[in-house]
């Protein structure tokens, strides 16, 4: 991946008038396949949530890349949920996992 990497703000055209942005900074280049699969899919599950569970009508995604670290944000104007709950949506499982295999935290 480039150093820097634009990405421009989006909407779907669905009923939802979900909307997005992207902000993209810093060094990938030596975070391998793994990492890049493993950033991807949590990404994709974010976005999945916020739509599917949240009733999201904005997302922000901001990814910084640093010399030993990524740190990945996913936000949205959502309904939310307890977090003193515990995690019980596979999905959220899921991404917690991924990133506790390569040494990561989510939180």
């Amino acid at each position: 991946m480039p150093r820097a990497r634009p990405f421009p703000s989006g909407s779907c055209h669905d009923e939802r008038a979900l909307r997005w942005s992207f902000q993209i900074e810093g060094d990938f280049g030596g975070l391998g396949d793994v990492g890049r699969t493993c950033l991807y899919r949590v990404v994709q599950e974010a976005l999945t949530n916020c739509a599917r569970h949240a009733e999201a009508k904005m997302i922000r995604i901001a990814m910084q890349g640093k010399k030993d670290a990524v740190s990945l944000s996913v936000q949205d104007d959502g309904v939310g949920f307890d977090t003193a709950r515990g995690r019980t949506d596979l999905g959220l499982i899921g991404i917690e996992e991924r990133v506790k295999e390569l040494g990561g935290a989510a939180a």
